[in-house]
């Protein structure tokens, strides 16, 4: 019996256009969250967000 395993973690960063600090406080949580929900609704469960004023780390599990 033949059994596939894919397990490929992903740690992607997506930076702001010539790296401007574009991305404040206020608004850095609904960026994050925006984007959890985006990797929820593709099945790719989402480790951690996080970033700073010019880019966003994500690091999540690639979906089959």
């Amino acid at each position: 019996m033949l059994h596939s395993f894919v397990k490929i973690w992903i740690h992607a960063i997506w930076a702001t256009k010539e790296r401007e600090p574009l991305i404040k406080p206020a608004i850095e949580k609904n960026i994050h969250e925006y984007m959890r929900k985006e990797f929820v609704d593709m099945d790719c469960p989402v480790r951690i967000i996080n970033g700073m004023p010019d880019h966003v780390h994500s690091l999540f599990l690639l979906s089959r």
